[in-house]
């Protein structure tokens, strides 16, 4: 499954409300539908954000090269 850690950066229980520790899975993100949402978790800090930005940002520069 982690072929690119990268792409999952990991965060630990607690984080923006969190209740367990969570693998954000950056790879799916052109499955989000957000009729499928079901639940508001909380909100990161902007610390917390750093690798996911980051990591998207490559990820979408590698597809659009």
């Amino acid at each position: 499954m982690l072929n690119n850690p990268s792409l999952y950066p990991r965060l630990l229980a607690g984080a923006g409300g969190l209740a367990l520790s969570s693998i954000v899975l950056l790879d799916q993100t052109r499955g989000l539908d957000i009729n499928r949402v079901l639940a508001y978790l909380g909100t990161l800090t902007p610390e917390q954000y750093v690798p996911i930005t980051n990591e998207l940002t490559q990820l979408f520069r590698q597809e659009n090269s």
